[in-house]
């Protein structure tokens, strides 16, 4: 049951990088992984129709929990579906995860059914990608701020073996603390960023509502020119004032004014 117990190594690795979240496409080719998971305990499991509403709905996981969140699905066409998505995720520094099902690798460049280049798909909108055979899915590394595409390859039979009711232990990664140590991570980059640079200009985008709070009081602290996008929820707090930049975003485009600042 070579297929059935690579879905199972598969999953685990998510889960033990955070994971806690899978919006399931179901379909033939992903079987294995459809079967495993409905097995499993330790993973919420969201099943979906259509596969471009589970990568945006996905996104909106993302933002509230901070946490990956990983889509499945099968072969083919469902694959494209998850594109608009993932550019959005890439853009907003989302750690999407896109796990697809695809044929064998021989059934590549023949035009069969449901074999379309899978591999590469999103590759402008990925950081991390991984292309697996279902029997042996290997050692992978999920983006921490962009999407990561894993591709994997199932042979027939898909559904190889019974595989009986089993417990992910998540790991650290996907308890309670997890969005506390990339909170934890992203301080020690800014105060880095802040040691090395003379005169930063910090730029502050998109924030989920409960960080507001914590990213002002860091602002305060700083004490440094800042620009606040709208979407960042801060821009009409008063206390900010003596530091926020009032300026049109085209502003960035002047060399006059960004040679002011070593850094951003």
């Amino acid at each position: 049951m070579k297929q059935m117990l690579g879905a199972q190594k598969l999953l685990t690795q998510l889960a033990h990088q955070g994971v806690v979240e899978v919006l399931l496409c179901s379909g033939a080719r992903n079987a294995p992984l459809v079967k495993a998971l409905s097995v499993c305990s330790g993973l919420q499991v969201l099943p979906f129709f259509d596969e471009r509403a589970a990568a945006f709905f996905a996104l909106g996981r993302i933002r509230r929990t901070g946490r990956p969140v990983a889509v499945v699905t099968t072969s083919g066409t469902a694959v494209a579906e998850l594109l608009p998505a993932t550019v959005e995720a890439w853009y907003s520094g989302l750690p999407l995860v896109l796990v697809t099902a695809d044929r064998p690798p021989s059934y590549r460049g023949t035009g069969a059914p449901q074999a379309i280049e899978q591999v590469g798909i999103f590759s402008n909108y990925v950081q991390r990608e991984y292309d697996f055979l279902g029997e042996k899915p290997e050692e992978f590394a999920l983006a921490e701020q962009a999407p990561t595409h894993i591709n994997v390859s199932f042979d027939e039979p898909l559904i190889d073996g019974e595989l009986g009711p089993w417990t992910i232990d998540p790991g650290p990664g996907a308890e309670s603390d997890f969005d506390q140590e990339r909170m934890a991570l992203s301080q020690d980059r800014v105060r880095e960023f802040l040691q090395k640079s003379q005169r930063p200009l910090i730029l502050v985008s998109e924030l989920p509502s409960d960080k507001r709070e914590f990213v002002a009081k860091k602002i305060l602290e700083w004490k440094r020119p800042v620009y606040l996008e709208a979407s960042s929820g801060l821009y009409g707090r008063s206390e900010l004032k003596p530091w926020r930049l009032d300026l049109g975003e085209g502003v960035f485009k002047s060399s006059s004014f960004m040679n002011e600042f070593d850094g951003v």
